[in-house]
């Protein structure tokens, strides 16, 4: 009788998941897009992966201690507002960008009139989804001001071009972009404040709990993502140009500016 040969199990992977939003709309998008995402990071790579996600960081935090999950997405805001209380249980990992810089600049925007200097109060647009945008103004705005969101950074530099906002908060390449398209946005709105380039987007960390077996196929398998072409369709989809590697050391100049937000 021929002996039966069963195959080795794959090795699995459960990543924690946080979202920044409440709304069912954008909470449904982004389960999704994880889903597609880790699927094909793994596929083809010899391992699994099981998303989960978590609607609060109390219960993300409790599950990173207790080792039940190898690596965690999470925005660069959750980070810095918990990196205390992560810092312990994590170790390196990666990064997405939508240029060819792993970090990038805030630009605050105005109109060439530069009414904004002689207003006590003023109105300033930057989008929804644009996390930190907001502490960028509390940080070099001295003005009393009302913070307006956008669906999008382009409609927060629109709202300041149709005069229904005073300045905008955009980023770098939401600028370039939308001067490069529409030139009348130049004429009309100028930079008048760039941030250092410190800032991330989503941050993908690994746990020390994950294998360093595991850990490797992960790392190779980010490093080829676009050689498949369901990593192409999606990188795509999500505007995502590059990944990057991300240590612990890269986000010490994003801490240290959210540690002193609001003291200058």
């Amino acid at each position: 009788m021929p002996l039966l040969l069963h195959a080795k199990p794959l090795e699995s992977v459960t990543i924690g998941f946080l979202f920044d939003h409440t709304e069912k709309t954008l909470h449904d998008d982004a389960t999704t897009a994880v889903k597609l995402w880790v699927h094909n990071i793994a596929k083809s790579h010899d391992f699994k992966t099981n998303p989960i996600f978590f609607k609060d960081f109390s219960t993300l935090l409790h599950a990173l201690q207790k080792g039940d999950i190898g690596c965690v997405i999470l925005s660069s805001k959750v980070y810095l507002e918990h990196a205390d209380d992560i810092d312990p249980y994590i170790l390196d990992g990666w990064t997405n960008s939508k240029t060819d810089s792993k970090t990038f600049s805030y630009y605050i925007v105005t109109d060439h009139s530069d009414n904004y200097l002689t207003k006590s109060k003023l109105r300033i647009s930057y989008a929804d989804d644009e996390l930190l945008a907001k502490e960028v103004a509390h940080t070099h705005v001295q003005q009393e001001h009302t913070c307006i969101t956008a669906k999008s950074s382009s409609r927060a530099l629109l709202n300041l071009f149709f005069g229904k906002t005073d300045m905008a908060i955009v980023p770098q390449q939401t600028w370039n972009t939308s001067v490069e398209m529409n030139p009348q946005l130049r004429k009309k709105l100028h930079v008048v404040f760039k941030t250092d380039p410190i800032f991330i987007n989503t941050l993908f960390l690994y746990s020390k709990s994950i294998t360093p077996s595991l850990r490797q196929k992960f790392i190779h398998a980010t490093e080829h993502l676009y050689s498949t072409k369901e990593g192409t369709q999606l990188s795509q989809l999500f505007k995502i140009k590059r990944i990057f590697p991300l240590t612990l050391k890269d986000l010490n100049a994003l801490k240290t500016f959210y540690n002193n937000r609001n003291k200058l």
